[in-house]
């Protein structure tokens, strides 16, 4: 056994949120260490050179959601993080048609209007519709999760009140529907993520919230958002700069094996090589299924407890397509515009809610995607260090994708799923498929090797109202502590989400210090 504490803490995970967990302890004084599986820091934010010469994201691929004290506490702007944000937005569609997006006023307005000029007329209430609901969980962000009776008490009586109410006992793509006709439309204004249908109930709350992480600011502090300079690993770059320089040690290449537990408590970690080091607290940035059903012997823990952590819905897969192009890509739509632009911005495919259900239906049954949904991102237009001179590196976030296919592996089926995706394209883009000199797609079963995530779930757990709030992901863990005295969690699993906000690793940091009796 470890003996007595080596350490006041022990992070196990160098993910964004366990850096940024990492932050706020030595901050406050604590003797912190950061254990990190791989040869590098990032998780699931991180920038590597998988082709020689071209930087690109395996996961996480634009900045909006960090959150501002973040920036501010650790001097991330003056550090030298950076972005850039593309001008247009591009939605392409089979039939040659394009609604390409700017943020300007009388741009957009006759865009949206080439499909429907009541909803180019309703497309202002809808973005200030937008604006009311991420404000309602706004203020729970950045603090320990309240039950949603909580909220619904802490809004008894104002304007908000039945806002909150329709956004927890409808669907998204009802409240949609108050305010566009066209289902080209309706399909381009959000995008539902791991909330699955856009007419599952209670979908709104999760819309909400995702606004909610995504729009907070504080005076006088930037906020960057767009492409980072330099790929988004330099986020994680610059948090492990800002802990080392307060006394964090951060080691790498040092998977964790499984947490040590003495009557009742985690007293450390033993690592893969044997060696065990003792903390009054442990942190895991792993998502919960991992840290309970892998790094904590099942003996430790009622069974019953094991079992609703096995069941946690975690549904929601995603793939990465990344390539290096020889070219800048075109696209059959878009041609009236700068190919610089529209590259520079994202492309996406999702033409129809239709579409949109039957992505979320292959995911139920384990299909490979028949039609999947596309956000494509070409750095190097923005930033050019990202690719050799002339040359482009390209990245495709695609939604959805099992986590398991019924037939088959992904390791078994990736080549023909990359086909299939090559195929799709080919119906959008006349040079792409030529531009192409490499390519590899991740599949859900690759992130969840690559990056130690059960399943390949980003965010680890569905974000829907039964794993939202004090109930993220069980209402037993939802404050950062866990049936186990002294261990903690501070992932994407916890809450609010996922994505990268930083949020999880400060919310827990700050309930550390509090159960500590320390002053963060």
């Amino acid at each position: 056994m470890a003996g007595s504490a080596d350490w006041d803490a022990i992070i196990v995970g160098g993910g964004h949120n366990g850096l940024v967990a990492s932050f706020y302890l030595a901050r406050a004084g604590l003797k912190v260490l950061v254990l990190e599986a791989k040869p590098k820091v990032g998780g699931a934010c991180v920038t590597e050179e998988i082709f020689p010469g071209y930087l690109h994201e395996p996961c996480a691929q634009s900045l909006y959601a960090l959150q501002p004290e973040i920036i501010r506490d650790a001097r991330l702007v003056e550090r030298g993080l950076e972005t850039r944000s593309g001008t247009l937005g591009a939605h392409v569609y089979p039939d040659g048609g394009h609604l390409v997006l700017s943020g300007e006023k009388l741009g957009d307005f006759a865009e949206i209007a080439r499909f429907s000029r009541h909803d180019a007329a309703n497309h202002p209430r809808w973005k200030v519709f937008v604006a009311r609901a991420g404000g309602i969980l706004r203020p729970y962000v950045m603090r320990p999760p309240v039950s949603l009776a909580q909220v619904f008490a802490d809004y008894s009586g104002s304007d908000d009140e039945a806002l909150l109410s329709r956004l927890v006992t409808t669907s998204i793509g009802e409240i949609m529907r108050d305010f566009f006709d066209s289902d080209v439309i309706l399909a381009a204004m959000w995008n539902p993520a791991d909330l699955g249908s856009l007419w599952e109930t209670g979908s709104g709350l999760g819309f909400a919230l995702s606004r909610a992480v995504g729009m907070r600011e504080l005076e006088g502090v930037a906020r960057p958002s767009g492409t980072v300079m330099g790929g988004i690993g330099e986020v994680t770059r610059l948090l492990s700069e800002a802990a080392a320089e307060l006394g964090v040690e951060i080691r790498v290449d040092s998977p964790v094996e499984r947490l040590m537990v003495e009557e009742g408590g985690v007293a450390g970690v033993e690592m893969a090589n044997g060696d065990q080091l003792g903390a009054r607290v442990v942190v895991s940035n792993a998502d919960p299924r991992r840290t309970f059903l892998k790094l904590v012997d099942e003996s430790e823990l009622d069974a019953s407890f094991l079992k609703r952590v096995g069941r946690l819905r975690a549904t929601y897969g995603a793939m990465k397509f990344l390539c290096t192009l020889s070219e800048l890509p075109e696209f059959y739509a878009t041609s009236e515009f700068d190919p610089v632009e529209i590259a520079g911005g994202a492309v996406r495919v999702r033409p129809s809610t239709e579409y949109r259900e039957l992505a979320w239906e292959d995911v139920q049954r384990g299909r490979l995607p028949r039609a999947p949904m596309l956000s494509m991102v070409h750095p190097s237009a923005l930033d050019p260090s990202r690719a050799p001179a002339g040359k482009h590196a390209g990245s495709w976030y695609i939604e959805y994708a099992p986590n398991e296919l019924a037939e088959g592996t992904w390791d078994e089926r990736r080549d023909e799923m990359a086909e299939r995706l090559l195929d799709m394209v080919d119906r959008y883009s006349p040079n792409y498929r030529r531009a192409i000199i490499d390519l590899k797609l991740l599949t859900p079963w690759d992130i969840a090797q690559d990056r130690l995530i059960t399943g390949g779930h980003i965010h680890h757990v569905d974000v829907i109202p039964s794993q939202m709030l004090s109930n993220r992901p069980l209402p037993e863990l939802s404050q950062y502590r866990t049936p186990l005295a002294n261990l903690y969690l501070c992932g994407a699993g916890m809450h609010p989400w996922g994505e990268v906000t930083g949020a999880p690793g400060h919310n827990a940091a700050q309930q550390i210090l509090a159960d500590l009796g320390a002053v963060g």
